[in-house]
């Protein structure tokens, strides 16, 4: 909603009925007019700060005049300000007057009369031609009504004066032309507008030549609607103004127009306030006057020619609400910079009782066709239907708009204070430069790494050429698109689509505003737009909580590691690795792994021990999940085969049978007997790596058994195992809870760990695998192959 700002600066006297201008040439000076009912001058206002900021001042009053009402301004491009009143004087003649400005409206001079020697005028309005194009920039024109005649007055450029007036309406026209208008279009046609009271019509004529004549449309002036009111319409919000001559008035049904001419378009604009049209609702007889529960109300209408004004099409609501609500007073413009059509009116929508008013504007950006919903542009209600308001005068005749290169401002009756009638006004902008992008800039769902592209369609809605300056974007998520060099030209009416992409660079809501800088007069162009970022997930499964069971030494057992992705987006597995050889991850050929959104993967984890004991590991699995790496913990028992240590032990009980019943032919192993077949480790007599460092300086007495002595080690390391743990006999020693008893006993024992290292490695898993699937008997043909009694 704009910021509502009075203009009014008297606030001790009512003010109504108003008029406003904005300079095109400077856009940030406006001028505006109203009455001022409790005073003899009209009122007048200036602004230079684009109507942030009023100031107010008043037309001098000529000789012999009593009262100045009904206003009209406008602006030439020498930055002169112009303003046209009715002056009443005494003797009761009515007189057209122009008074000028030359400091922007700060003070004003009177110019000339207008009407000519005419004395019973009424209702006069002011267009100047600025469009800088047109062959007649700077004519001045101003339209009246003599009772049911409708007159056109010129004054052709600045240095001009104005000319005798010119009847523009025939005997088509009865009753009144009260409520006329006049606009030009960029190729300098004038089209003056009036309504038939009489015959409830809408009426047009043109002008191609300056206003020198208005017979340019054939068959003299051209109906351009019929209306189902004639002269005003009374509603609940003003039924009895200027209730001491009888309240016969109430609003007034007037005509506001436009024009629009390009090199392929030749539109002209009508828009005025009626009866609804409905059963019960169209003719006089029907107005609701003050009673709110009538089932008729008022709307606002709007029709449109495409020929110049020759014909028209069918007029049309603009906001057709359901509510049992009135529009009335429109006031309606075309920015000659864009095309752009904006109309504000009053608006009793928000008060059940039809009696306090807001005022709602709409806009068209293609010419009539299609129309914005309705906008609130005051920010507090006015109601003039208490019986004490603004000298009986109400809300007046009719509210003031103007708009040049995209910049509007409009202004009306305000009573928000409930005290006296004031003159407030808003601003605000209609851009010609027009945008379009799919889901309104939601970009949806988009994977860290990857992309989306949506299409941004630029239209030239108005009637210049549009040069686009640059485009970028406040979030490196969102790339603008990539242009090769600027500025991007678009013809007037044309459009052009660029590609927005949003390539998230981490996870999460996304939110950028797109800024598209041209020359159109409103400014930079934003467009919201936003998309979520989304990233991989990863997670580790592994049966058993990753206990691989006892495994057997050099044998091994497979468990399957499954890596899933909970996501949407792709995974990206880049690297695995175990902490601890004996946990063999898969051979890759090629990183990285990709993981489909959804799915999973399973690699086999080997465990494969290479010493008895429980061994434990972590994987690590390096991904493209944000939260990489992830680790999970591994762990198996390792032993040694029961079935081969079975085997061992009855070739000991062998050996030490055969030594013990020859001992001649089976000496002790003293002189290195059966060392080489049965791999046992060299017996020193000093410093053996076998024993602890504070043993090692001991020694045997010479001719010792090596298998005492060996007896001997064991039982240290047997002793001192805690400072042993890391040398394999011992461990196994453990691991087989082979406890000393007796002498021979831990003899047998000590050959028996000893003799470990004839144990041959065991053939390829693949092999043993196959093995497996053998008959018993090749089973046991291939154990008796491996025995170590199979070397004797």
């Amino acid at each position: 909603m704009p910021k509502n700002v009075p203009i009014t600066q008297d606030t001790s006297n009512p003010y109504s009925e108003s008029d406003i201008s904005i300079n095109p040439v400077n856009l940030q000076l406006m001028i505006a007019g109203s009455n001022s009912n409790a005073a003899s001058t009209q009122a007048q206002y200036w602004s230079n700060d684009g109507g942030a900021t009023w100031n107010q001042s008043n037309l001098p009053l000529n000789v012999g005049d009593s009262f100045q009402s009904d206003p009209a301004v406008g602006w030439t491009s020498d930055g002169n300000a112009w303003a046209l009143t009715i002056a009443i004087q005494l003797s009761g003649n009515l007189i057209v007057r122009s008074f000028k400005s030359v400091d922007g409206g700060q003070t004003w001079t009177f110019d000339s009369v207008v009407s000519g020697t005419q004395t019973f005028t009424d209702k006069p309005l002011l267009w100047v031609d600025r469009v800088p194009s047109s062959p007649f920039r700077d004519n001045m024109y101003a339209v009246w009504h003599l009772n049911a005649q409708c007159y056109v007055s010129v004054r052709a450029g600045t240095a001009g004066t104005w000319q005798t007036p010119i009847q523009v309406s025939g005997s088509e026209t009865s009753f009144t032309a009260d409520g006329g208008d006049v606009k030009t279009n960029a190729f300098g046609d004038v089209f003056a507008f009036w309504p038939d009271a009489g015959g409830q019509t809408l009426r047009v004529a043109k002008s191609i030549n300056g206003g020198a004549s208005f017979n340019a449309l054939a068959g003299g002036p051209i109906q351009i609607a019929s209306t189902s009111g004639s002269f005003t319409i009374k509603i609940p919000a003003q039924d009895a103004r200027l209730a001491s001559g009888g309240g016969t008035i109430g609003t007034l049904i007037y005509v506001t127009g436009g024009a629009f001419r390009t090199a392929t378009e030749d539109l002209v604009f009508a828009c005025w306030h009626d009866l609804d049209g409905g059963p019960g609702c169209n003719a006089e007889v029907d107005q609701p006057i003050g009673n709110v529960l009538s089932p008729c109300k008022t709307r606002i209408f709007f029709a449109r020619s495409t020929n110049g004004g020759a014909t028209w099409g069918p007029s049309q609501k603009l906001n057709d609400q359901p509510a049992l609500n009135d529009q009335f007073f429109p006031r309606f413009i075309v920015d000659d910079t864009t095309g752009i059509l904006a109309v504000v009116y009053y608006d009793t929508i928000k008060d059940p009782n039809r009696v306090k008013t807001d005022i709602w504007m709409q806009s068209s950006k293609d010419g009539g066709v299609t129309w914005s919903d309705a906008e609130r542009i005051t920010t507090a209600e006015t109601d003039e239907a208490t019986g004490a308001e603004d000298n009986q005068q109400e809300y007046g005749d009719y509210i003031g708009l103007t708009g040049y290169a995209g910049s509007f401002f409009a202004c009306w009756t305000d009573r928000r204070s409930n005290s006296f009638e004031q003159i407030w006004g808003a601003g605000f902008k209609l851009a010609f430069l027009v945008t379009s992008i799919a889901n309104s800039g939601r970009f949806g769902n988009v994977c860290v790494g990857a992309f989306t592209d949506e299409v941004l369609t630029i239209n030239n809605s108005g009637s210049n050429p549009l040069y686009i300056t640059g485009i970028t974007s406040s979030s490196v998520d969102f790339l603008p698109p990539g242009v090769v060099s600027y500025p991007i030209v678009l013809a007037p009416g044309s459009s052009i689509d660029l590609e927005i992409r949003f390539e998230p660079k981490s996870a999460g809501v996304k939110n950028a505003t797109i800024t598209i800088f041209s020359s159109d007069p409103t400014g930079p162009h934003k467009i919201k737009v936003s998309g979520d970022g989304h990233t991989a997930r990863l997670s580790l499964v592994i049966a058993d909580k990753g206990f691989f069971g006892k495994v057997c030494v050099r044998s091994f057992v497979d468990k399957p590691l499954v890596i899933n992705n909970s996501s949407r987006c792709a995974l990206l597995v880049t690297d695995i690795t175990s902490s601890l050889g004996d946990f063999i991850v898969p051979e890759v050929l090629s990183y990285p792994l990709a993981i489909g959104g959804g799915d999973s993967l399973e690699v086999p984890i080997r465990f494969e021990p290479s010493a008895a004991g429980l061994r434990a590991a972590t994987l690590t699995v390096v991904s493209t999940d944000p939260a990489s790496p992830h680790h999970i913990r591994v762990s198996g028992a390792a032993s040694f085969d029961d079935r081969r240590q079975g085997q061992l032990r009855t070739y000991l009980r062998s050996l030490l049978h055969r030594q013990a019943s020859d001992p001649v032919q089976h000496r002790p192993m003293h002189a290195h007997h059966h060392r080489d077949q049965l791999q046992l480790p060299r017996v020193h007599h000093t410093g053996s790596p076998l024993l602890p460092a504070h043993h090692r300086s001991r020694s045997l007495a010479p001719g010792t058994h090596p298998l005492r002595a060996h007896q001997h080690w064991t039982q240290v390391r047997h002793h001192h195992r805690g400072e042993q743990r890391s040398h394999r006999p011992v461990q196994i020693h453990r691991r087989l809870r082979l406890r000393p008893a007796r002498p021979h006993r831990h003899h047998r024992l000590s050959l028996l760990r000893r003799s470990q290292s004839l144990l041959p490695r065991r053939a390829h898993p693949h092999h043993l695998q196959h093995r497996r699937l053998q008959a018993p008997h090749q089973e046991r043909r291939i154990q008796a192959q491996e025995s170590p009694l199979a070397a004797r």
